[in-house]
C-alpha cells in the first residue's frame, strides 16, 4: 500500500543526514491524486487508494517530520490540495468523495 510509512521514515533520515541538520522550518505536504469517485457505485479499491494516498501521505510525512520542527525555532505545516478538495462532486454526477474527504481537513 502506498504511502509507506517505513519509506517515509527512511527519506526524513536522509533529510537530516544530507542538509546535516536535525531540525526544520517548513513542511510542505503535497501528495495527492485524483480519483476515488463515488463509494456507493465504484469499487472500495479505487476510493482507498485515492483517500489512502491524499490523506496518508500527509499524516506519515507530519508525524515524520515533527520531531524536527519542534527543535526549530519557529516552523510551519502547509498542506496543498485543490480546490476540488472544498467539495464532494466536480460537476454534475462526477463524485470524488475520496479525494474531498482526504484533503477537506
Amino acid at each position: 500500500m502506498w504511502p509507506n510509512e517505513a519509506q517515509v521514515k527512511r527519506f526524513r533520515d536522509e533529510v537530516e543526514k544530507q542538509h546535516e541538520m536535525d531540525r526544520i522550518h517548513l513542511l510542505f505536504n503535497n501528495a495527492g491524486i485524483g480519483g476515488g469517485s463515488s463509494m456507493f457505485v465504484n469499487d472500495r479499491e479505487e476510493w482507498d487508494r485515492t483517500f489512502n494516498i491524499c490523506w496518508f501521505g500527509v499524516y506519515y510525512c507530519t508525524r515524520a517530520f515533527l520531531p524536527m520542527l519542534q527543535k526549530a525555532d519557529k516552523g510551519h505545516i502547509i498542506n496543498t490540495s485543490s480546490v476540488n478538495g472544498f467539495w464532494a462532486q466536480i460537476g454534475a454526477y462526477i463524485p470524488q468523495t475520496a479525494y474531498s474527504a482526504a484533503k477537506s481537513r
